[in-house]
């Protein structure tokens, strides 16, 4: 098996994506794989679950590769940011997310489902979701085993993705989508701190 060297492994940012963008284009790279893996085609309906960094990067991959996308989300504040970028959302504490999806597929269901958020509530509304032959992408980190109604998966023969990492390819997605400004970069970039040590680095805003 051939291993790649680091020369080979390198992606050059191009001259017309500032570093400052380009610093986005690692956890980028991470949303465009999951959205490969989830195998998104244009006119697709996907529904990502959890409005943090990952998830809304991966609603706006989504959204660059052609598909309708909802955003599912309890925190106001990711609410908002994610509706700045142009995501629908849905937040399952006001509304049922499965009656808002079903309504606006004719009752057929969600093509592929992201699974971002790493909750229980999460992994029970991704079962739900996706059509009968639809896909359910995990990407989120699992601190604990959780709960999974594996009939919902069994009878409606729906398939199951993980994605973790990312590849070459995947990367040099993320910088075409940030140098052909599909992607505000810009709207993703809450603050920009200094290299210091210690309790300081955490005082930047966050989603």
């Amino acid at each position: 098996m051939h291993l790649p060297s680091v020369i080979e492994a390198l992606v050059m940012i191009p001259d017309t994506v500032s570093m400052l963008h380009g610093a986005l284009a690692e956890p980028l790279a991470i949303c465009c794989h999951v959205v490969k893996k989830g195998n998104v085609k244009k006119g697709d309906f996907v529904v990502v679950i959890g409005g943090g960094p990952i998830g809304i990067m991966t609603a706006l991959a989504a959204k660059a590769a052609g598909a309708d996308v909802v955003l599912c989300e309890v925190n106001e504040k990711r609410l908002k940011k994610a509706a700045e970028m142009g995501i629908h959302t849905v937040n399952p504490v006001k509304e049922n997310l499965l009656d808002a999806v079903r309504n606006q597929t004719l009752g057929r269901g969600a093509d592929v489902v992201f699974e971002t958020s790493g909750s229980q509530p999460g992994v029970d509304s991704m079962v739900q979701l996706p059509r009968v032959h639809g896909t359910v992408v995990l990407v989120a980190i699992y601190g604990k085993p959780m709960t999974v109604d594996l009939k919902q998966l069994y009878y409606y023969e729906k398939n199951v993705v993980t994605a973790r990492m990312q590849e070459k390819a995947d990367m040099e997605k993320a910088l075409e989508l940030l140098d052909g400004n599909e992607i505000d970069a810009d709207k993703i970039i809450t603050s920009v701190l200094p290299l210091l040590s210690g309790s300081s680095r955490n005082k930047g805003q966050q989603f």
